[in-house]
This record gives C-alpha cells, sequence and structure tokens, in this order.
C-alpha cells in the first residue's frame, strides 16, 4: 500500500504542482480557449489521422503476413517488423527533411515519417486478431461465399475492431510526438509547446503556457485509446487451433518489409564518407553513448521492478481496489511527454532539490521513468493477470510465506514478460528525446540530444553515424524484446 501511494504521488504531483501554479496564472482563462491551442489541436487531429490511415494500409497487410504466411518466416517476418519500433521518430523524419520536400507538404512528409515508425502496432493488431480467430470459423465463413465476401462479412467483424484499436494506439503515439514535427515544421501542440519554452521572446510564465496550451492532449489521447481499452478488457486468448498457411503471401507482401527500416538504413548510409566515420564519431561521442547505455538501463529497470512489484500486489486487492490502482498509475500516461518534462521542471527547479536537478543523470533518469512506467505496468499487468492462480494458491497451501511465493513460483512464470518489458522500456528510454531534451543536466547529453541538434543542418556524415548507431541500439533492443514476449512471456 505504502508503495503504491509512493508512486501514485511521484507520477502525480509534478503535474499537479505545474496545474496549480497554471490555473492561478492571470491569463489562464484566456489560454485555455486561445485560438492558438484550437487551431493545434486541430492540425494534431489531422496529423493523428493520416498518420492511423497511412500505418494501417502498411501494416493490416504485414498482420496477414505474420499471421497467415509460411510458417518457417513467421517469426523473421515478426521480428523485422519489430524492428521500426525501436527507431526514434525524429530519425524517420531526418530523411524527409533532408530531402527538401517538406516546407511544401509538411503534413504528408510527417505523417509518413511517423507511419514508419509506427506501423508495426498496426501489423501485430492484426496479426493477434487473425491468431484468435478459430481456423473451423474461417473455414466455415470459406465454404459458404468467396474470400472477399468471407474477410468483408462474417471475418471482418471479428478483425476490424483490433485493427482500428491499434490505429487509435497509433494515432496517440503521434500526438505526444514533438521532435519529428517540429524538425518538419508541421505545427501540432506538443511540437509549438517546445517552441514556445525556447523562446527568448514568449510572453508570461512559460510553464504556465505550456501547461494551459497543452490541455486538449490527454483528452484527445483517451478518446484514440478509448478502443484499445474496450478491446484489452474483452481480449479472447489466441486459437488453439493450427492456423492455414498461405505461402504466396510472401512474394506479395515482402517489399513491405523493405520501407521501414530499410529506406532509413539506406538514407543514412548513403551519407556516410567512410566507413570507418562511424568509429570516428563514436570516439567523439563516447560521453553521450555512455550516458544512454546508463540511463536506459536504470530507467528500465526501475520501472520493470515496480511495475511487477505493484501488479503482484495488486492481484490480492479488491477488484475496485485494484482499477482504481490502476487507473491512478495509468493516467499520468496520458500526457504529452513535453508536458512531463516541464511539469518535472516545475517540481524540482527549487532549493531544495537544487542539487538533484543540476546533476548530470538523475533527472534524466526520472523522466523517462515518469514518461515508462505506465507503459511498464501495463505491460506486466497483462502477465500477472493471466498467472495461474491454482499455482499460487498450492504454494500457499504449503506454508509459503507472501515473498517466496511471488520469488519461486510467479517470478518464473512472468520470466518471459518481465525479460521482455525491460527491454522494449530500454529501447524506449534510450531513444527518449521529448523529456530528455528539456531535463538533463549539464554533462548529461544522451545520443538523441546531439542527433536532434546537428538534424536541422541536414544529415551530415557525423550526424547519420550517430542515427545508424542509435537505431542499431534501439531496434536490436525492440526485436529482442518481441522476441522474448512471442515465447509466450
Amino acid at each position: 500500500m505504502l508503495l503504491c501511494g509512493a508512486v501514485i504521488l511521484a507520477l502525480w504531483a509534478p503535474l499537479l504542482l505545474l496545474y496549480r501554479r497554471a490555473l492561478f496564472a492571470p491569463d489562464a482563462a484566456s489560454l485555455l480557449l486561445s485560438p492558438l491551442a484550437l487551431r493545434l489541436a486541430f492540425s494534431s487531429l489531422v496529423l493523428c489521422g493520416a498518420t492511423a490511415v497511412l500505418a494501417t494500409l502498411l501494416g493490416v497487410p504485414l498482420g496477414f503476413l505474420i499471421a497467415r504466411g509460411p510458417r518457417r518466416l513467421r517469426a523473421l517476418v515478426a521480428a523485422l517488423t519489430a524492428l521500426p519500433l525501436g527507431v526514434p521518430a525524429v530519425l524517420a523524419a531526418a530523411p524527409f527533411f533532408s530531402l527538401g520536400g517538406p516546407e511544401n507538404t509538411p503534413l504528408f512528409a510527417c505523417a509518413a515519417a511517423l507511419t514508419l515508425v509506427y506501423f508495426p502496432i498496426v501489423a501485430f493488431g492484426t496479426a493477434a486478431a487473425l491468431a484468435a480467430l478459430p481456423a473451423s470459423e474461417e473455414e466455415a465463413a470459406r465454404a459458404l461465399c468467396h474470400s472477399i465476401g468471407a474477410w468483408s462479412g462474417v471475418l471482418g467483424r471479428r478483425i476490424w475492431p483490433a485493427i482500428i484499436a491499434a490505429a487509435g494506439v497509433v494515432a496517440a503515439l503521434t500526438l505526444w510526438e514533438m521532435g519529428a514535427p517540429d524538425l518538419l515544421s508541421y505545427p501540432t501542440l506538443s511540437s509549438e509547446i517546445y517552441r514556445q519554452l525556447n523562446s527568448p521572446t514568449a510572453l508570461g510564465d512559460p510553464n504556465a503556457r505550456a501547461a494551459l496550451t497543452a490541455w486538449p492532449i490527454p483528452l484527445m489521447a483517451l478518446l484514440f485509446l478509448w478502443p484499445a481499452l474496450r478491446i484489452a478488457s474483452h481480449w479472447s486468448a489466441p486459437s488453439s487451433e493450427p492456423n492455414p498457411a498461405r505461402s504466396s503471401g510472401l512474394l506479395v507482401w515482402a517489399p513491405l518489409l523493405l520501407v521501414s527500416p530499410g529506406f532509413l538504413i539506406w538514407r543514412f548510409a548513403r551519407e556516410l564518407d567512410d566507413p570507418r566515420a562511424i568509429y570516428d564519431t563514436l570516439g567523439a561521442n563516447t560521453d553521450a553513448l555512455w550516458n544512454t547505455l546508463v540511463v536506459a538501463t536504470l530507467a528500465a529497470t526501475i520501472c520493470v521492478v515496480l511495475a511487477l512489484a505493484l501488479c503482484l500486489a495488486w492481484r490480492q486487492w479488491p477488484a475496485r481496489w485494484r482499477r482504481g490502482a490502476l487507473a491512478l498509475t495509468l493516467a499520468p500516461g496520458l500526457w504529452a511527454p513535453v508536458v512531463i518534462g516541464v511539469a518535472l521542471i516545475e517540481a524540482f527547479n527549487r532549493p531544495l532539490t537544487g542539487a538533484f536537478y543540476d546533476g548530470a543523470l538523475g533527472m534524466t533518469v526520472w523522466g523517462d521513468c515518469a514518461r515508462f512506467l505506465p507503459l511498464a505496468i501495463a505491460i506486466v499487468w497483462g502477465a500477472v493477470a493471466r498467472l495461474p492462480a491454482e499455482a499460487l494458491w498450492a504454494a500457499a497451501g504449503l506454508g509459503a510465506p507472501p515473498l517466496r511465493v511471488a520469488l519461486n513460483v510467479a517470478l518464473p512464470l512472468l520470466r518471459n514478460a518481465i525479460a521482455g518489458a525491460w527491454g522494449l522500456v530500454w529501447a524506449w528510454s534510450a531513444g527518449e528525446l521529448t523529456v530528455t531534451v528539456l531535463v538533463h543536466g549539464p554533462g548529461g547529453d544522451t545520443l538523441p540530444i546531439p542527433i536532434f541538434n546537428f538534424l536541422h543542418a541536414g544529415i551530415a556524415s557525423d550526424v547519420a553515424a550517430l542515427c545508424l548507431l542509435l537505431m542499431a541500439l534501439c531496434g536490436g533492443a525492440m526485436v529482442l524484446a518481441f522476441g522474448v514476449l512471442r515465447r509466450g512471456g
């Protein structure tokens, strides 16, 4: 109970302090309904819709390939599809910025860049829905009508909710993204807040303006995520019946696997003057690389340990208390990362916490934990909720104390979920830009910060080398995490 209260306080206190100050600002009423905030909300909504549509068009075919392709190649296709999720969105936007087209079509460039990163969510959502579809039901539908009629009628009703839910997740991630819209000069709520914070001509309290301008973001994010929440609450287990394989699907849809991250790798690789530039650039950015490894490892470890402890405790709570605790720990994830960063500045930029605030890595680790702890809780809770109650009851009935039950029974059953969640949080922490660029201390630069700063001048050889290095770190961690989760975590 004390741990749960401490975590909720740590997640909510910075946001509450920020909004308490913001709501008492002299111009609070005008900022809440300012024309700028409404225009930015509309442009953000347009970008979210465009990205969700493009991600659906790209992800649904790959989802069918993952679920219905040749069985020997499904794992390989799934791993290649998971790789773009580990690519920071600002890296996906870099080639579009250097091509010179964004000034004419910033919406398309930004939506295309974000699609290259987020389409795997739709692909895996589609594949999961197909895996839950009984093979006998599919055969019966195909026997009654042709393939198009079967999928558009009977079978489509089973998988379209999952596709819509995955598209909603893509829209929410697009809404939170700051780096790619800022680089491509597309106005969104997150990018405009970041620009106002760094503008020397901004009037009034910039932190209060950021909080009040961003008020539509949690509401819009909840709207986008609501279909996913409904699907998760009614989710059915994957079918135990063997799914049919369609070997022709690989020949038709395999080129899609080259779109991302193949296009990004090719674009960065051609900017390298010499392959040895990677080693030279690595030597010049050793501190940033070390900081990235340390911050991501600490943040992932803290998030997963806290998530595991909370979820195992919540399993023993009454259902009403458990739902309340989940809601209070997951809700802070609805806020945009730029607002979380501003809230942390508001909370820690004080004489009492000045030493911690001015440290090199402390605030960065704290920011990544505040950003990704709700995600870790969501992943771990899904595995904890599926734990067989009989095994835990048997261990408790033999006289084992709760701690021993958790260590000797629960942890071995959860090892895949724990390792997978750790890898996912590590990959996203290593590529996190929005919170890091706001709260990092002197000497605490991680790799995304120099990349973001230099990308505004185009892709040079050293920037391309840093991009490839960060893609290898984050993408490799994402593939390993997915491989572990896929084993049944």
